[in-house]
């Protein structure tokens, strides 16, 4: 706005009529690294920014901006409310690479670049358009937004400089094909980035850049992030939750990391917390999980305090968590009033959201589901409502590890008579730092000397952990890496 009709013509680049002041100086500055690179060293390679489908040259009618969505809401008689969201405007502004050029004679090249994943923003699952489009190995929005991208920059060439999904518990955003934003096995996270490398050639764009190397415990993700505190400290932990944290070739868990298989073995030097008649519990923690081991009448049913207040289940026993876990099936319920969300409506049926409390304490119950909403509503440009997605993170789901592997998605294993190995990812437990015992309270986390269980006509155990100050891991090559090294290897 502040800067009209500036254009740029250098002696390599140059920003094409029509380009928009951003793209002129991008132009700019892309001449004058070309300038550098050949009076320097007399060498001359492709050029190109890195872009995001967020500001695409494309344009979008179900993605409203945040200003339209509210005028459409409010015209058929919502009640606005504020949301605490972190993201609007996803087709508001645009960077298009087909506005800069080569000049006429110039050794340099340009391409596009964009970090394109296929679970967002949340057009390229609701576009109709995509939703028609078939890729090589069946219905694919990602692959009808590649073409739409072909399409639009011609035989300018395109690299997606990153795409990708992550092998983690925690699920951030839905896709229409199951290209979720987390919630998937490493073997799922393997298949699929497989078949986003075949769909980006198969859209004859010039290539692929599958992100990332190595699981970043470092990384934040809008749906956990605030549930990491403190901030500081989110590098000495996994947080399986947090998709950010677990797309890489190389796993990276913490060092000594059990199997969840139900076999005892791994366990033999584990001390045992409860061991009498007919039943025994035995913990361990690491940077990633709260292990169980339980042998005993099924369903287990346990208790589990880590805070102040709760449901008053015994005598002197306040629990923020109950657990259930059996041969078909498994549950984490939390306390209501612990719980950060609650929901709210804008005044219509079919307007609810999850509204994000912040710090919470827990009263005295009851026990409710812990759900999340990845998808939030949106309403598009023609006034179209999208619902909601949620899921509860609570449900849990019986499995194994493969050998070699991880299936992130897998909570419990039965072994033998009765045997049960459970894990729980902190974040589940509403710790926000596992490595200096610091617990989700109001008006902010504390510290804790560990978790208090009870189980289900027992007397209250208290299981302790010894703190860190340094990330212990090990690393791993996961199913991706054996993957992608066979596609690209050719036949």
């Amino acid at each position: 706005e502040r800067h009209p009709g500036r254009a740029y013509r250098g002696r390599f680049v140059e920003a094409l009529p029509g380009a928009s002041p951003f793209e002129a100086y991008l132009a700019e500055v892309l001449d004058r690294l070309a300038r550098y690179e050949w009076e320097s060293y007399g060498t001359a390679r492709p050029l190109s920014v890195s872009n995001w489908p967020t500001l695409d040259p494309l344009y979008h009618p179900t993605e409203s901006t945040r200003e339209e969505e509210a005028a459409l809401r409010r015209a058929r008689g919502e009640r606005i409310l504020e949301e605490v969201v972190k993201e609007y405007n996803n087709d508001q502004v645009s960077l298009d690479m087909g506005k800069i050029q080569p000049t006429a004679g110039s050794p340099f090249s340009t391409f596009a670049n964009y970090h394109a994943y296929p679970y967002y923003p949340d057009f390229i699952n609701l576009d109709p358009t995509y939703g028609k489009a078939v890729g090589p190995f069946g219905p694919s929005n990602y692959f009808g937004y590649l073409q739409d991208l072909k399409r639009h920059h011609g035989d300018q060439p395109i690299l997606i400089g990153e795409t990708g999904v992550p092998s983690s518990r925690g699920l951030a955003h839905f896709q229409a094909q199951g290209f979720d934003h987390g919630g998937h096995s490493e073997e799922a996270q393997a298949a699929i980035d497989s078949r986003l490398v075949r769909e980006v050639e198969a859209a004859d764009l010039a290539g692929t850049l599958v992100f990332a190397f190595l699981d970043e415990w470092f990384k934040k993700n809008w749906l956990f992030m605030d549930l990491e505190y403190p901030p500081e400290r989110d590098p000495l932990w996994h947080n399986l939750l947090d998709a950010e944290e677990n797309y890489g070739l190389l796993a990276a868990t913490a060092k000594g990391a059990f199997r969840l298989d139900g076999n005892p073995e791994e366990w033999e030097k584990v001390p045992f917390l409860l061991r009498e008649e007919g039943r025994f519990l035995k913990a361990h923690a690491d940077a990633e999980y709260l292990w169980l081991l339980y042998r005993g009448p099924l369903p287990l049913r346990l208790y589990l305090d880590t805070v102040p207040g709760g449901v008053p289940v015994a005598e002197g026993f306040g629990a923020e968590f109950s657990l259930e876990v059996g041969p078909d099936g498994g549950r984490l319920l939390v306390e209501k009033g612990y719980y950060p969300y609650e929901e709210l409506s804008h005044g219509l049926p079919g307007t609810e959201f999850l509204h994000f409390r912040g710090f919470t304490k827990p009263g005295e119950g009851p026990f409710v589901p812990f759900v999340l909403e990845p998808n939030r509503r949106r309403t598009g440009r023609d006034g179209t409502d999208y619902p909601r997605k949620t899921y509860e993170l609570g449900a849990l789901r019986r499995g194994e590890d493969p050998l070699g592997a991880r299936d992130p998605t897998a909570d419990y294993a039965l072994g033998p008579e009765g045997l049960l190995e459970v894990r729980l990812p902190w974040g589940m437990l509403l710790l926000t730092d596992p490595s200096r015992p610091t617990a989700w309270y109001a008006p902010e986390p504390i510290p804790i000397e560990g978790v208090n269980l009870l189980l289900e006509g027992g007397k209250p155990l208290r299981f302790a952990w010894t703190p860190w100050e340094a990330p212990a891991f090990s690393l791993r090559l996961k199913p991706l890496y054996f993957r992608l090294k066979a596609l690209w290897r050719g036949p």
